[in-house]
């Protein structure tokens, strides 16, 4: 365990959901009604049916469709950095193979040491090996992709008790209607977004290191 998460430190994972709200306000957003962007529902999309409550209108253009392009202006960057989560794992790697210069950042061994679990040494062959370091130790890696999920939605949860207390604090002001409540059911819907888009990203990696695991080690037995 020690092993693998030397290599993908704690210390970034913060940095997803620090960095969404930047996101959201530089693009125009706000956490205030108003604020939604109603025209995304029409973006690439047209037609006399589309939008409309008259019977003859399909469901799918009713409803679904303009609220799915809502909700993906609004809480984009939740669902992509959700779902690049993984990513963080793999980072590491690919630092170390693509720039040079951010390897003296790394607490690395002398070439020629022995990497042990116990004593989780991290050589300068095993970030050569770049990703197939992961796949020699999938429960490792499996571990630690789920302990990155749950620190990133323990984050997020903090985030909306926060916003719960802010409310309820403030329950007797007079912008609370205004500011603070939708506030709230922002932060509320924000942290299902996150949570589904998480899930999803945590069972896709998941399985792709399951498929990838067997099929290296496949590759292992040929090769003897």
């Amino acid at each position: 365990m020690q092993l693998v998460s030397e290599i993908s430190s704690s210390r970034t994972n913060p940095l997803p959901s620090d960095l969404h709200p930047h996101v959201l306000s530089p693009t125009g957003h706000q956490p205030t009604f108003p604020s939604i962007h109603w025209h995304a529902a029409f973006v690439g999309f047209s037609g006399a049916d589309y939008g409309s409550s008259s019977s003859s209108a399909s469901a799918l253009a009713t409803f679904v469709l303009p609220a799915t392009l809502i909700g993906w202006n609004t809480f984009a960057s939740r669902v992509l950095f959700g779902l690049g989560l993984p990513a963080l794992l793999l980072a590491p790697f690919c630092l170390w193979l693509a720039w040079p210069a951010v390897r003296r950042h790394y607490h690395v061994q002398a070439k020629g040491g022995v990497p042990t679990v116990e004593e989780g040494v991290v050589t300068q062959e095993d970030f050569d090996q770049g990703e197939v370091f992961l796949l020699e130790r999938p429960e490792e890696a499996r571990s630690q992709l789920f302990k990155l999920c749950c620190k990133y939605l323990c984050l997020q949860t903090f985030r909306l008790l926060s916003t719960m207390f802010a409310a309820a604090v403030l329950r007797r002001h007079l912008m609370v209607w205004k500011i603070f409540a939708p506030r709230f059911v922002f932060e509320a819907v924000g942290f299902l977004v996150s949570l589904a888009c998480v899930v999803a990203s945590f069972a896709a990696s998941a399985r792709v290191l399951s498929v990838m695991v067997h099929f290296y080690r496949r590759l292992e037995k040929e090769e003897e």
